[in-house]
């Protein structure tokens, strides 16, 4: 009688995939942009509630109509004689301080006449 001898086979264990990166969910932006005061948008993706974190401030809006002309007024895509709602952030204290928008009041939501403009992605902190 011949036995047969199992073979014993050494098993490596698979190697882990690395572990992914894990940035803040929708729901924990949510909460903290609500606790600041900043509103949220429906259907907001994760990368606008990032951005709005990123450079908005706590506090009301500004409603602005164009003074004069000025070239950063015109690369945000401003036109004389309209309405315009920035979000309170550096960037609409920037535009403001170049003395060529007449702040007409502070309000949360934009009212329905103003166009509401978002902080550039681009924006780089100076005009």
């Amino acid at each position: 009688m011949s036995e047969k001898k199992a073979s014993k086979k050494k098993t490596t264990p698979k190697p882990k995939a690395a572990p992914k990166p894990k940035g803040p969910s929708k729901a924990s932006l949510t909460s903290e942009l609500n606790a600041l005061g900043i509103p949220i948008p429906e259907g907001a993706l994760i990368a606008d509630l990032n951005h709005r974190k990123k450079h908005w401030l706590p506090g009301d809006g500004w409603l602005v109509r164009m003074y004069r002309q000025h070239p950063a007024l015109k690369r945000a895509g401003m036109l004389p004689g309209k309405m315009y709602w920035l979000p309170n952030s550096r960037w609409a204290e920037e535009m403001i301080k170049t003395k060529k928008l007449t702040v007409i009041r502070r309000m949360r939501d934009p009212p329905g006449k103003a166009i509401a403009l978002d902080v550039p992605e681009g924006w780089n902190g100076s005009l």
